[in-house]
């Protein structure tokens, strides 16, 4: 036999191995939990360390009403049953995508895009359940073994074909870094439902609305989230449509058409959702900010404060789609999943002059009411540069810097001005 058909083989009959269904305990059956003890414990010292970059990196949201929310939701998820196992801790990570995930020390993170994309608290205690349930069942650790025993068969390849790579690099850090990418983006059909069922048991119990379980997954599907494309790779992970079917099958709520008031979950998300906004524009996803900005006006909710902030986000958002048409006919490729093209690019470039209109507009009106003229002046100079109208620019931008000084953008609008002057 080669020495290329002896890996392959290696690796296949290391791949069925890998696959075997693992028997991992929940944490709560601590008297037969002694298995994997290695295993489990460098998960959750790499777990640890995985929380501390994330709060060095200054990644959470911090908001006293939402984290407030948060814990008393935990509080009535979680029972003291449960937590005498593991202590859980719920953050809001600065993530514009719709996502979470738990690690398996008890540590559970709610993209700001998921919470400002559902309608109520019942809808974020039962995803706040279903991360919680992933820790009870272990599935990081189960994760974990999998990835092991089927990474070693590429270690095993990697040690004949290129013995010195290896020894640079740590089977088990290799491992986890893969099983916390595991934990991010879905942990398979079979966890996933199994999540699903406990996750449901567990705000059941707690006394939330039964079918906003299975309402959750219908406001989400109206949302066509970019991160999808961007980072959610594992094929198994059930579809919410197939999820919503079979929670669909467990509720037994006899106060199914009682009327839940949403108001009060979206005061306390409103300024989350300004924020999110941000972070989509920073991420350069345009078309998803807009459609964000666009949904929130329908609000009745809103005061006269947040839709001043409102309409200067979208000009923001108008004014950088026809500066970076680019990056907008990129977006699109991602979210159609269509190859990013130069005809692409002369597509949406046929679009420019309406969306820098549609800016001008909302500037202008800005500057007439006299509301936020700074932010108005800013955008106004940024497309008098793009346009090349280098005095106009000037004037504008200078105009921005003398209203706000301490802005965060101080020194790139400054370094702007400068070039202008350079060039003249």
């Amino acid at each position: 036999m080669s020495l290329i058909n002896y890996i392959l083989s290696f690796l296949l009959l290391a791949l069925i191995y890998g696959c075997a269904p693992q028997n991992i305990i929940p944490i709560t059956d601590i008297q037969n939990r002694n298995s994997h003890k290695v295993d489990e414990k460098y998960i959750l010292e790499q777990s640890d360390f995985f929380v501390a970059q994330i709060k060095e990196h200054g990644l959470i949201y911090y908001d006293d009403s939402l984290n407030n929310l948060i814990q008393n939701l935990k509080e009535r998820i979680i029972t003291d049953d449960i937590e005498k196992y593991v202590n859980f801790n719920f953050y809001i990570v600065k993530d514009p995508t719709i996502n979470a995930f738990a690690l398996d020390n008890g540590n559970i993170f709610i993209h700001s895009g998921l919470i400002c994309n559902v309608e109520n608290e019942h809808q974020l205690a039962f995803i706040m359940a279903h991360e919680a349930a992933h820790v009870i069942k272990r599935h990081m650790l189960r994760g974990f073994i999998n990835f092991k025993r089927k990474t070693i068969a590429y270690k095993f390849a990697d040690i004949i074909l290129s013995p010195l790579t290896v020894y640079s690099l740590g089977l088990s850090s290799a491992v986890v870094q893969l099983t916390i990418m595991y934990s991010i983006n879905g942990y398979g059909r079979e966890m996933e439902d199994e999540a699903d069922r406990l996750a449901f048991d567990l705000f059941r119990s707690a006394g939330f609305k039964q079918d906003e379980a299975v309402l959750v997954f219908d406001q989400l599907n109206e949302v066509d989230d970019m991160g999808g494309l961007e980072y959610f790779f594992y094929s198994t992970h059930p579809t919410n449509i197939m999820r919503k079917n079979v929670l669909q099958t467990l509720i037994n709520d006899s106060i199914l058409n009682k009327n839940i008031n949403n108001e009060n979950f979206k005061n306390l998300t409103k300024e989350l959702q300004l924020y999110n906004i941000s972070l989509r524009i920073n991420k350069k996803h345009y078309q998803y900010a807009l459609y964000e900005v666009l949904n929130l006006e329908k609000s009745r909710f809103l005061d006269d404060d947040y839709r001043i902030k409102l309409m200067t986000l979208k000009g923001d958002i108008y004014q950088k789609m026809y500066t970076n048409i680019e990056d907008v006919a990129f977006e699109y490729a991602l979210k159609t999943n269509r190859k990013y093209t130069a005809k692409l690019v002369v597509e949406f470039k046929s679009k420019q002059e309406e969306y820098k209109k549609n800016a001008m507009l909302i500037f202008n009106e800005m500057l007439n009411k006299n509301i936020a003229i700074d932010k108005a002046y800013r955008g106004l100079g940024h497309i008098a540069y793009q346009d090349k109208k280098y005095n106009e620019a000037k004037a504008y931008l200078t105009k921005y810097l003398e209203f706000n000084e301490n802005a965060e953008d101080y020194r790139y609008i400054n370094s702007i001005i400068k070039k202008i002057d350079s060039a003249q």
